[in-house]
């Protein structure tokens, strides 16, 4: 038994009998409630001025997925009781249900089994004379073709999806205004579905884009890690939540990536950073709902079993998001809302999962307490405020529906939209054209039902000239409102082709006075390419971008790469005397190739001082060694003032780590620089002389490292670049550096590291005097993490160890195998002489978790004993580093899993057996990568981000490194990042308080 078992587990309580498989006793939860709906609704707390009652439950549906209404009013749910997976024989029987309130008083009384036989529908969407399913790896159309109220057509529209992770698979269905079926998929999923356009991927989370008619498929956005919601708000902007993202609400639009994206070296966030994860969205919109709630967004935080509200203000190109009081929170676990949609009467309709478990990876597939009988179906109403009454679109002639488009309810707007599309074209463009002309031109809402006209002409767009209507569209992109101008941006994009000039019309937009409207036509200049596009998209360059609109540009640029860059090598691209146009999309796409161009500009001497200054640090980025001589002139020229210097200086070295090059030419006017008194410039010289090995300049490196006078921090680079050196130029100094008392610790723990690549043995000699004196245990771990950090390193430190005349104690070596374990890698010599030091009676590299009963003994001590608000401080205690590494609320690291609700999300052992043994459940997307490169150096940390050039790796420390693709010789996969042993120091008591301050997260808000 390890240590802190022993001090945990002493027999003071009796073991708890829990009645249940040892399995499930040891998850611990089993006060599950009796699945009565009443009792659930008298746990919830309801915001004021809102009621909640049962609109349906089981039998009648079970387990819940995705609900949506049709015209009629109806709700289509489906349903799976197989989820998270089938069992090996079992047929598959989930189901699509209809649910139908004919007389109005909120309860639905009428239930129609549309469709069996399916295989985990995770979306189902009415239309087309049937409705849209979700249907593992296809996306299925099912139709009642004999009228009996169930379907007998069944259809494989499209096919090919991944189903890796069954909480993954396609979902979120959605009619977009354009009649587009949008729907997701998530992390692990990889997609490759054959359309008529040829073959569509997907690999891992996004937005999927689809128009039924043609069956044209693209991708909207990606990147999220579980994208389970999407709405759009009254101009048609997508707004999306993700399930496991922890960013709150998220902006989307065509081509953006988010913080999952492979391929990209750079993302767009979330409004909402420190958020736990969403399920579902949608918009506030109809005059049932309380005149202050329109507009606001409501969504679920199915782990903490409440729903949740935020505020968008327009800013910029996008939005802020402020994050109000829940509409619902539950005292129960087993409410767990997953879908949210506006009803026909004006109510907001709640789909419950109902279960005690959640996710994969917390509780086995298996576990019989998952639930797999219940779901239930609830309204929420504004008390004392009107309902909207109910009609059904079907019955509505075209003029009526027309009329609809100017309804307050967002309900009513989407279904005319749909039944509108479903009328003869020809006749629904000439009603249009009545209707634009009866509209009051003084209205407040004019301009917003030009955009609906203008919207419903592209739905029930069939191809021909005669279906587009460029004075309507030159009219809403010149509208007074620029949400108006914006939305048209996107519409010329599908009728570009019938257009007599699609890019002159999109000119204004890329000057245009709204950001939203510039950053909306950089992308519609985006999707129709070509130079006279790339032109356009380049004047953006010139006005104010935050960083949504920066995003497009740059985005825009590099999907036109091989329209603009042919050009300005010959000399035919137009910059209109702006060369920053140029720059920009230079440093966007690390055009190396257009470096000469650059230069001739140079040497021009037509270039203000700003763009000269940006010239040069275009060239000093992205040029080749003997155009960077230019660059380096500059820097060193004592003319240069230092902060210009230090600033070229460091473009310089980011080239050499991302593209490995080195200036041609004379370097030697570095060792001016290195003795300079500014630190940022002595640094960044110092660290040139090491990366372009400049021996000319180490004289002043080993004098700088030697200056107990400068900054530490400084002293550290030169002692880092000192080892670069072989030992007959430095070694004398680092040896100097790594034996002198007078030193601190730190810098003589930096001089042994510096020694490991050129000095291992005489490192590694150093290494075991220092840890066998009195050495705090941070120190102790730096040591360690230095010899981890390289290969082959660690056994050269286990043969130092071994001869050695004393023994190091034994709580350096249990240091040692805590690093060891923690750093993923497998140094067999070097963990068996730590086990086998004297006084080593257990190793912190493989803890014993609990038993059982112990478990249970722990967790009735937490229960009666533990303490959250003192727990609170042990989470604090900077030993800990779990602030450091999580984050809950706005507060803490990205290292680990956000925590904000881990109380509610997980179960009280898996809680503390997390704590015990770091690495035996690793969350989703927070799985190592050990990487070895080939100049021997291991790096280990968190993925972050791939291209085909860089790796980024997120390490223990909360730092972003990247590793050149060319540069990695190995790569395997690492454990977790939390350290083996952490909370060895805590007693029993303490543990308690933490697991008690850990459970209590998610249950009051954030």
């Amino acid at each position: 038994m390890s240590r802190l078992s022993r001090r945990l587990a002493p027999c003071l309580l009796a073991a708890v009998a829990l009645g249940h498989p040892s399995s499930f006793a040891q998850r611990n939860l089993t006060d599950i409630p009796e699945p009565d709906p009443a009792a659930e609704l008298a746990a919830m707390l309801v915001a004021e001025g809102y009621e909640v009652n049962l609109f349906a439950a089981d039998p009648v549906i079970r387990k819940p997925l995705q609900i949506n209404f049709d015209p009629q009013g109806r709700l289509w749910v489906s349903s799976s009781s197989v989820y998270p997976q089938i069992l090996p024989g079992e047929v598959a029987n989930d189901t699509v249900t209809i649910l139908e309130d004919r007389d109005g008083d909120g309860r639905a009384e009428t239930h129609t089994v549309f469709a069996d036989g399916l295989l985990m529908p995770t979306a189902v969407l009415p239309g087309d004379g049937g409705c849209y399913v979700a249907n593992s790896t296809e996306m299925l159309h099912l139709a009642d073709v004999d009228g009996d109220g169930k379907a007998d057509r069944r259809r494989v529209v499209l096919s090919g999806f991944g189903a890796e992770d069954t909480h993954h698979i396609i979902h979120t269905f959605r009619w977009g205004p354009d009649a587009r079926l949008f729907f997701n998929q998530s992390i692990y999923i990889h997609s490759h579905v054959e359309t008529p356009g040829g073959v569509k991927r997907l690999n891992g989370g996004g937005i999927w884009r689809f128009l039924p008619r043609s069956l044209a498929l693209d991708v909207y956005a990606r990147g999220w890690v579980n994208t389970w919601g999407h709405a759009f708000d009254r101009w048609d902007r997508s707004l999306v939540t993700d399930g496991a993202g922890g960013e709150g609400i998220y902006y989307g639009f065509p081509g953006a990536a988010y913080q999952a994206a492979v391929g990209t070296p750079r993302i767009l966030h979330g409004m909402n950073p420190g958020s736990p994860k969403y399920c579902g969205l949608e918009v506030v919109d109809g005059p049932h709902l309380p005149d202050a709630d329109q507009g606001t967004l409501i969504t679920n935080d199915f782990r903490a079993n409440r729903v949740c509200r935020f505020r968008l203000t327009e800013q910029g190109s996008g939005f802020t998001s402020e994050q109000l009081p829940d509409l619902i929170r539950s005292k129960r676990v087993t409410f767990r809302p997953i879908d949210i949609k506006l009803g026909p009467d004006g109510a907001i309709y709640i789909a419950d999962w109902y279960n005690p478990i959640i996710q994969h990876g917390e509780v086995d597939f298996r576990d019989p307490r998952r639930d797999r009988e219940h779901g239930r179906i609830w309204r929420v109403t504004a008390k004392g405020r009107p309902l909207t009454p109910r009609v059904d679109f079907l019955k509505r002639s075209i003029p009526e529906l027309l009329g609809d488009l100017a309804s307050p309810s967002a309900y009513a707007r989407d279904m005319a939209r749909r039944v509108l599309w479903t009328h003869d074209p020809l006749s629904v463009r000439q009603a249009v054209g009545k209707w634009l002309a009866g509209l009051d031109p003084a209205a407040d809402s004019r301009e917003r039902l030009r955009l609906e006209a203008l919207r419903l002409l592209q739905a029930i767009d069939r191809g021909s000239a005669a279906d587009v209507d460029q004075n309507l569209l030159a009219e809403v992109l010149a509208s007074p409102d620029a949400r108006a101008r914006a939305a048209a941006a996107r519409i010329v994009v599908d009728w570009a082709d019938r257009l007599d000039d699609p890019l002159n019309l999109l000119a204004g937009t890329v000057s245009d006075e709204a950001m939203i409207v510039r950053l909306e036509g950089v992308r519609a200049l985006a999707a129709i390419g070509g130079r006279r596009a790339a032109e356009l998209v380049f004047q953006a360059v010139d006005l104010p971008r935050d960083d949504p609109l920066d995003y497009a540009v740059w985005l825009a640029a590099r999907e036109l790469r091989d329209d603009w860059l042919p050009a300005l090598r010959e000399g035919s691209f137009a910059l209109d005397g702006h060369p920053g146009r140029l720059l920009y999309a230079i440093n966007a796409t690390a055009a190396s190739e257009a470096i000469p161009a650059v230069i001739r500009l140079l040497e021009s001497n037509r270039l203000q001082p700003a763009d000269r200054q940006a010239a040069i640090d275009c060239v000093a980025r992205l040029g080749k060694p003997q155009e960077l001589r230019l660059a380096v002139a500059v820097a060193v020229d004592p003319a240069t003032p230092p902060g210009r210097a230090a600033v070229l200086l460091g473009h310089l070295l980011d080239a050499h780590d991302k593209r490995r090059v080195t200036p041609a030419g004379p370097l030697e006017g570095l060792a001016r620089l290195v003795s300079v008194p500014q630190s940022q410039l002595a640094r960044r010289a110092t660290e040139a002389v090491g990366r372009w090995q400049v021996a000319a300049a180490i004289e002043p490196v080993a004098r700088l490292a030697d200056a107990s006078a400068r900054p530490k921090p400084l002293r550290l680079t030169a002692i880092e670049t000192l080892g670069r050196f072989p030992p007959a130029v430095a070694g004398g100094p680092l040896r100097k550096l790594a034996g002198d008392d007078r030193e601190s610790l730190q810098i003589r723990i930096a001089a042994m590291s510096a020694m490991l690549g050129h000095q291992p043995a005489e490192a590694a000699s150093i290494a075991v005097t220092l840890l066998a004196k009195p050495v705090g245990e941070a120190d102790q771990a730096a040591i360690f993490k230095a010899f981890l950090s390289r290969q082959g390193r660690a056994a050269q430190l286990a043969e130092a160890i071994k001869a050695a005349d004393q023994p190091l104690p034994a709580a350096v070596a249990a240091t040692g195998l805590k690093q060891l374990a923690s750093a993923g890698r497998k140094e067999p010599e070097l963990a068996a002489v730590l086990d086998q030091l004297p006084g080593i009676s257990m190793r912190p590299a493989s803890p014993r978790g609990f038993s059982p009963a112990e478990m249970s003994e722990f967790l009735v001590f937490v229960q009666n004993s533990g303490n959250a608000s003192r727990g609170r401080e042990v989470y604090r205690r900077e030993k800990l580093q779990c602030v450091k590494c999580h984050r809950i609320g706005r507060e803490g690291g990205r290292v680990g899993p956000n925590l904000s609700t881990i109380g509610v999300a997980s179960q009280p052992d898996y809680i503390v057996n997390s704590l015990l043994e770091p690495a035996k459940n690793v969350k989703e997307g927070y799985n190592t990568s050990v990487v070895l490169t080939v100049d021997g150096k291991v790096v280990t940390g968190i993925p972050v981000s791939r291209t085909e050039s860089d790796l980024v790796l997120r390490t223990a420390e909360d730092k972003q490194v990247s590793v050149r693709v060319a540069d990695i010789d190995e790569e395997s996969p690492g454990t977790s990042l939390m350290p083996v042993g952490l909370v060895e120091p805590l007693s029993r008591q303490e543990l308690a308080d933490l697991t008690s301050y850990l459970l209590s997260l998610g249950r009051e808000g954030l």
